[in-house]
């Protein structure tokens, strides 16, 4: 079904407050009985309409694509901390040697909150490519399941980010190679004047905190995103064929 796009300038009234802006909508189904003032501008809803105007302007594909453009950059920067995490300093010795803390091998970031996270943010941005109804429903349903994807890869990024700090790095001491802040359940990064013990690979505890804490930021980013397309999703093809079934009327 092919739809048309018109613009108006709407008001909304939120608690006093009424906010004008430009947007763009599709054309309303013919039993939707909807009226513009010619001097204002103002949309005029009534209560099931308002219902349907909600669905179809913050319910939208577009929305969706917007958060998938958002997703992009911080799998990428997940990507990127993780392969920093890998080479401290811009070392491979240590690496090759396996002398990196443990959780580090698990890639978080690498895997949890990168490409994992490649998948929703590819679905998002590609979304709204039929003008079907039906077929925008089932999109928006392979929307949630993805962003389920993204929860569960967000997820596992910021678990094995928060033990990997509480692990602290592996570094060596004058014991030699050991994990001297395995035991302290994380107090270690209040007490900046411990982080010296460390001897090799140099300014090791200052670059695993610094990329483990974006790690958990981002992590963070990534969770909430998909959490609100998770949402998006699912009042969307919930919405979507009951605004649209011809027998539904707005005018009730």
């Amino acid at each position: 079904m092919h739809q048309e796009y018109m613009f108006i300038m709407t008001t909304t009234s939120i608690s006093g407050w009424s906010i004008w802006r430009k947007e763009s909508i599709r054309r309303w189904p013919k039993n939707c009985n909807v009226g513009v003032t010619k001097s204002t501008g103002q949309l005029q809803l009534s209560s099931p309409q308002l219902c349907f105007f909600w669905c179809e302007m913050c319910c939208s594909v577009g929305f969706a694509r917007s958060l998938g453009l958002a997703l992009l950059p911080l799998a990428l920067c997940c990507i990127l901390a993780n392969l920093l995490l890998l080479f401290p300093m811009g070392e491979v010795t240590y690496s090759q040697q396996y002398r990196l803390a443990s959780y580090i091998w698990y890639f978080g970031g690498l895997g949890g909150g990168g490409l994992l996270m490649l998948i929703p943010a590819v679905v998002f941005i590609t979304l709204g490519k039929c003008s079907c109804c039906w077929n925008e429903s089932l999109m928006m349903c392979g929307s949630v399941l993805a962003a389920v994807v993204g929860l569960v890869g967000s997820s596992y990024c910021f678990v094995i980010s928060a033990f990997a700090l509480e692990q602290g790095p592996q570094c060596f001491t004058t014991l030699g190679w050991t994990y001297p802040y395995a035991n302290q359940r994380g107090r270690y990064l209040l007490q900046p004047e411990t982080w010296s013990r460390c001897l090799q690979p140099v300014h090791i505890v200052e670059w695993n905190v610094t990329l483990l804490c974006v790690l958990l930021g981002l992590a963070v980013l990534e969770f909430i995103i998909c959490l609100l397309q998770l949402g998006n999703g699912l009042v969307n093809a919930v919405c979507r064929p009951c605004c649209y079934k011809q027998e539904y009327s707005l005018n009730a």
